[in-house]
């Protein structure tokens, strides 16, 4: 992930899991992207949009 990249060269993914702390806080999730899956702290993170529900 480039931390530099402008807006609209974003790269974006869906959460697939949540990390909580041991205080039961989520500080970070796992992030699937079309091209590989990462571990992202949720500060790093901006909503785009929600998917359908399961």
């Amino acid at each position: 992930m480039d931390e530099n990249a402008k807006r609209g060269e974003w790269l974006t993914g869906t959460v697939t899991g949540v990390h909580p702390s041991i205080d039961g806080v989520v500080r970070k999730v796992t992030v699937k992207t079309p091209h590989s899956i990462l571990t992202r702290p949720v500060v790093k993170l901006c909503f785009i949009a929600a998917g359908p529900q399961n």
